[in-house]
């Protein structure tokens, strides 16, 4: 799946939820999370996605940004004030206090969407692993866990070989198959259909 598919398929899974509460009046409560990343335009990324959000009418944002470099022992949120936490961060470990937080108010129902490429983050963090369920860089191999993909019969392949845990090729299009047109995210998409020019990543 392709940065971009990832951003859209995040945000509409954060937005299309937010319908029951839009129609209440009551606004869901959003954090955003930076500070490090290997691409240096999160800057911009992360202020897009704030402001994308606030125009929704469906969400207050908040950004809590860590120190430039290194694991900044003063980054703390209050995760469990918010309903749904964006991470655009990837790099330095947090203190454990804040993984030990940030895991307990994921597993008591919070909500959170990881942004290209906070995927890559945390490789040495089972919890995290199992939240972002597909993580292919941070020093990630088959020990984290299979390759897990569709054949060309649409058969669920596990591949437990030894290999690095992500990659991606050259930019080219590529065609994208909707395996299920009834899921909230591509319902009312096309079976199939070509994408633009695009990293595609396995």
């Amino acid at each position: 799946m392709t940065r971009r598919l990832l951003i859209a398929a995040a945000f509409f899974a954060l937005v299309a939820p937010a319908v029951s509460s839009a129609q209440t009046g009551q606004k869901l409560r959003a954090l955003i999370v930076d500070g490090q990343n290997n691409h240096r335009n999160w800057p911009q990324t992360t202020q897009m996605m704030k402001k994308y959000l606030e125009e929704s009418g469906r969400f207050s944002v908040d950004v809590a940004t860590t120190a430039p470099q290194g694991s900044d022992p003063n980054f703390k949120p209050e995760f469990k004030k918010y309903d749904v936490v964006v991470s655009n961060y990837n790099g330095a470990d947090w203190p454990k206090e804040t993984q030990a937080a940030f895991a307990e108010y994921v597993k008591s129902g919070g909500g959170f969407a990881c942004i290209h490429a906070a995927n890559n983050a945390f490789g040495d963090w089972p919890e995290y692993n199992a939240m972002i369920g597909l993580g292919g860089w941070g020093g990630r191999t088959e020990k984290s866990g299979p390759y897990v993909y569709l054949d060309s019969a649409g058969k669920l392949v596990r591949d437990e070989s030894k290999g690095r845990g992500g990659n991606h090729g050259p930019q080219h299009p590529f065609q994208v198959i909707v395996r299920d047109g009834e899921h909230p995210i591509t319902k009312g998409m096309p079976k199939a259909w070509m994408h633009v020019n695009d990293e595609l990543y396995d």
